[in-house]
């Protein structure tokens, strides 16, 4: 499934793929589209971020970005969407707080759509931040 690593931002730490979607979604998931992690697929290797190859070029450090995002924040503790059922609530309030890693990752990405100017800032931001999470 991995075709290439997203050479610009390889790492030891954390390995970023381009990979065959079509593949992903025909033997792993049919509703992979875009990339993920693997704090989300458990079929993916620890430690890995795929890129479907069916992105453009232009396309994917968006992406990236999205997923970076999304995996950093649950890996400190955050969900994947908070529509799952499970809701923390503040200590001194009763109100809900919805931590969704997905939700935070897309408007991240919407962000640095408008403002491309941002993206690679953001981008070593997030990398920085995936340096120091435990593996």
């Amino acid at each position: 499934m991995h075709k290439k690593r997203f050479a610009p931002y390889a790492s030891d730490f954390l390995t970023i793929w381009i990979v065959d979607g079509e593949m992903v979604r025909t033997l792993r998931f049919i509703d992979f589209t875009e990339g993920g992690h693997d704090a989300v697929y458990p079929f993916m290797p620890k430690n890995e971020v795929w890129i479907d190859d069916d992105i453009k070029e232009s396309e994917r450090k968006f992406v990236l970005l999205h997923e970076l995002r999304e995996r950093n924040l649950m890996c400190q503790g955050w969900e994947y969407d908070p529509h799952d059922g499970r809701v923390m609530t503040r200590h001194t309030h009763a109100q809900p707080i919805h931590r969704s890693a997905h939700y935070s990752a897309s408007q991240v990405e919407y962000f640095c759509r408008v403002h491309p100017d941002h993206l690679e800032k953001k981008l070593q931001h997030e990398l920085h931040i995936a340096r120091t999470l435990p593996l």
